[in-house]
């Protein structure tokens, strides 16, 4: 008989203690739970407070024309916003598709209220204008020059290595003139194959300092251009714009060296023409 006691007495005991766990772990489980999430939304608001709150906005780099520094200090949209949240790559695009003279800027958060705008502009590479009279590919078989059958342009863009057009410039301008048959607008991008093959040409014609006065395309592919020297140019956008600069180089430096002169000068072909 009191076996069987001991027996139920230690069975009860056990289903207790059981009973009690089962009250416990859900009590300290939900305790955890309200502590973690209270901590989280103590931590976001505190992070969402005026401590972290951009109040100056600084800019470094060269302004160009086509902005102010007012202008892009409020398309950034950061003054008011929590520096820690604030999305610098959407106001990075928000400056570039609204500053279209602007080549690229970086933005960087300095803790724990300033926000800065390094600015980037583009460098301009050719002077760019529409022509309403462009040479036939016979012109460029005559000692005439290119600008002798251009009517005179109305106004001149700077165009950079991209293509991108992005600022008046006076007739005056020091840059290779470029001459073109359609339309130029402001902040367009110019996406002709040829007159791309132009600008990568006069970007690797650094390399050599070589100097022009001007270019224009007479066909689908075909390209005159004139050096300051006042050699005529006749070039193809097939060919490799940089093999192409590195050629007209060696040939112009030939001919200094051995005095020959020529007024044309064919690059269209693996052998170069020269008249």
């Amino acid at each position: 008989m009191k076996k069987r006691v001991r027996f139920f007495l230690r069975r009860s005991t056990k289903v207790e203690i059981q009973a009690e766990r089962k009250i416990i772990i859900p009590f300290k489980f939900a305790t955890l739970l309200l502590l973690t999430v209270s901590g989280a939304i103590s931590l976001f608001l505190f992070l969402r407070s005026d401590i972290f709150q951009i109040n100056k906005v600084e800019l470094t780099g060269k302004i160009p024309n086509c902005a102010t520094e007012e202008g892009i200090k409020l398309t950034t949209e950061a003054v008011g916003r929590s520096i820690i949240f604030f999305n610098t790559s959407a106001s990075k695009d928000g400056i570039l598709k609204k500053f279209y003279c602007i080549a690229d800027i970086k933005l960087s958060k300095i803790y724990p209220v300033t926000l800065k705008v390094a600015i980037f502009e583009r460098i301009p590479i050719v002077a760019a204008a529409r022509s309403q009279s462009l040479p036939e590919i016979a012109a460029a078989t005559t000692s005439a020059t290119t600008s002798a059958v251009l009517a005179s342009p109305s106004a001149f863009f700077a165009v950079d290595i991209a293509g991108v057009i992005f600022e008046n410039l006076s007739q005056n301008t020091n840059l290779p003139k470029l001459y073109l048959s359609e339309n130029l607008t402001l902040g367009a991008k110019i996406t002709d194959f040829a007159i791309l093959w132009v600008l990568e040409f006069l970007e690797k014609s650094a390399d050599y300092n070589l100097s022009f006065l001007e270019f224009t395309k007479t066909q689908e592919e075909v390209l005159l251009g004139r050096t300051k020297d006042g050699v005529q140019l006749i070039m193809s956008a097939k060919t490799d714009p940089g093999k192409t600069a590195a050629s007209l180089q060696a040939i112009l430096r030939e001919a200094k060296i051995e005095g020959a002169k020529f007024s044309i000068l064919d690059l269209r072909f693996e052998k170069p023409i020269l008249k």
